[in-house]
């Protein structure tokens, strides 16, 4: 069994603790963030590398923010969200 650690960090190693969840078998994490900006930009960043790095597919399930406002802020990161809605890679 691993260990369990409670940490208290900025978003950047927060960010950097999800994408290493995305990349190891097994490994979950609980995120308590004390914004909705923190919670966006963990969002944002995370769905941006499942799609351009690792060729994945996303399912975003919203529920603080309106789809059209997720679609908009990741067009706004530079996502071309209209190919990856129609599945071209």
């Amino acid at each position: 069994m691993g260990t369990d650690a409670t940490r208290y960090v900025d978003k950047d190693s927060i960010l950097e603790d999800v994408l290493e969840t995305q990349t190891t078998y097994g490994k979950h994490s609980l995120i308590l963030y004390s914004d909705l900006a923190d919670f966006r930009y963990l969002y944002l960043n995370c769905i941006k590398r499942s799609l351009q790095s690792l060729n994945e597919i996303v399912l975003m399930l919203p529920y603080y923010h309106a789809v059209t406002d997720i679609i908009n802020n990741l067009r706004n990161t530079g996502i071309d969200v209209d190919k990856y809605k129609k599945g071209r890679l």
